[in-house]
């Protein structure tokens, strides 16, 4: 490997490119899945298990606002007894 700075330079910008690149894969990738939530939860909507999962992918991704309020709203939905103590875990670690 060259040590001289222009090609050190062109390998950072590479490097650089890159992992901007799989930054946009990922964004890509996690609004498709927020999306898919959303359909699982607008075409169950009394069903608890997607908005708990739709729960818990907020707050997998940062949104505890959004995490809370999904967590929140399937647990008044009634799930069954070990949906209902993963979903309070969950609802717990976010206060």
């Amino acid at each position: 490997a060259s040590s001289h700075p222009a090609d050190l330079e062109a390998q950072l910008a590479s490097a650089e490119l890159s992992s901007l690149r799989a930054e946009i894969a990922i964004a890509r990738h996690r609004d498709r899945a927020r999306r898919a939530h959303d359909r699982a939860v607008d075409l169950a909507p009394a069903d608890p298990l997607p908005r708990g999962l739709r729960g818990l992918f907020h707050a997998r991704n940062g949104d505890p606002i959004a995490a809370r309020a999904d967590l929140e709203a399937a647990l008044a939905l009634r799930p069954s007894e070990r949906w209902r103590a993963l979903l309070e875990r969950e609802l717990a670690a976010l206060r």
